[in-house]
């Protein structure tokens, strides 16, 4: 069962023609990885605030169940051929100049 198949803590988006969900699987993967990283951080951090911390906590896991089938989907589609190594060598350069960025403000 996929992540959008259930829902946590009532079924207003499930009656809904359009479900958030949605939208967001229509974006850019890297935008979909922050989308799902920040709502399960979001319910996390509100644990016990606006209901009970076991649903909260259930709905942080729901969305962090939705990022993990984004990223296994994006594993799947970058494969481990000579373009993953670019890849990874891009990320860790783009890592390095965000860490000087910061740095630099400091």
């Amino acid at each position: 069962m996929s992540a959008r198949d259930k829902q946590v803590g009532g079924k207003h988006y499930k009656r809904m023609g359009i479900e958030p969900w949605d939208v967001i699987d229509t974006w850019p993967k890297q935008q979909r990885i922050g989308a799902y990283r920040a709502g399960g951080l979001k319910y996390i951090m509100r644990m016990g605030t606006k209901d009970e911390a076991p649903q909260e906590i259930g709905k942080g896991k729901h969305y962090l169940e939705k990022l993990l089938e984004v990223l296994n989907e994006r594993i799947a589609t970058e494969g481990s051929g000579p373009s993953s190594s670019r890849s990874k060598k891009s990320k860790r350069k783009a890592t390095r100049d965000m860490r000087k960025r910061k740095s630099k403000s400091k």
